[in-house]
């Protein structure tokens, strides 16, 4: 098994993630992701262009929690497997996640492993573990 980077195919978003953190030490005006994203643009709008849009993208991840907000939903049980319907860099829509009305929810890439020959990845844990 092959743990992915989440960022294969959506090399836009990741090189604007690396920056971000980078000018927010120079420039602690813009540590908030619209200001970063409003100078990005002006300073390299190729980049920026169709970053961050929700692209089809379906993958196998694992859900592996967060340390700062261990257990964002009570959908997610750490350890278990889930399927996405798309993802824009830096949440998922997740099979099955939804909220009332039926429409799926998005959650952070952060929760999870991006099992990356995930058709070979079994759904029990104990055997993830062996």
């Amino acid at each position: 098994m092959i743990i992915g980077n989440d960022y294969e195919g959506f090399e836009k978003e990741e090189k604007l993630h690396e920056i971000f953190p980078k000018v927010s030490e120079i420039q602690n005006t813009l540590q908030k992701w619209g200001d970063f994203i409003e100078v990005a643009q002006i300073i390299n709008p190729d980049l920026c262009l169709g970053a961050f849009d929700r692209r089809p993208c379906k993958r196998t991840l694992r859900y592996v929690g967060n340390e700062s907000n261990p257990e964002p939903h009570s959908y997610f049980v750490r350890g278990e497997i889930y399927h996405t319907i798309d993802f824009n860099g830096a949440t998922y829509s997740i099979e099955g996640y939804v909220n009332d009305s039926g429409a799926h929810k998005r959650i952070g890439f952060v929760y999870f492993e991006w099992l990356k020959y995930g058709e070979y990845v079994s759904a029990n844990m104990a055997e993830l573990q062996e």
